[in-house]
């Protein structure tokens, strides 16, 4: 609970996935009742069907060919927060703004220290 909202998460990327069980008082609409399970997906140990990984691969390639392109160089990392404090800056810099804000839910990972491409792969993210 926070700030009397029930709040759960699984990591991004397909990696978790979530359950909860939830008993809810209509009247007082309110929840009475929860139990939350992380649910680990393990690649693994589970084979992807093949019309599917087919239907990846094919979109993948497509994509990669546009966007696994270098784009910048990080000489560190940075998590989630500085991420956003780089999108706040950077608002503000090409807006003219005084203030700017991010939300941090729209901070959708890290970024490692090297070599930056148009679009990482999730791998590349830490969470």
């Amino acid at each position: 609970m926070r700030d009397g909202r029930l709040v759960v998460r699984v990591k991004s990327y397909g990696v978790e996935l979530g359950r909860l069980d939830l008993s809810v008082d209509t009247e007082a609409k309110a929840a009475v009742q929860w139990k939350w399970s992380r649910i680990l997906v393990d690649s693994t140990k589970i084979a992807p069907a093949p019309d599917m990984a087919r239907a990846v691969k094919h979109w993948e390639d497509e994509v990669a060919v546009k966007v696994d392109k270098p784009l910048a160089i990080s000489e560190q990392r940075l998590d989630g927060h500085q991420v956003k404090q780089l999108i706040e800056r950077a608002m503000r810099e090409e807006t003219g703004a005084d203030f700017a804000f991010m939300n941090q839910g729209g901070v959708r990972g890290s970024l490692p220290q090297g070599q930056l491409a148009a679009a990482p792969h999730p791998e590349h993210h830490a969470f």
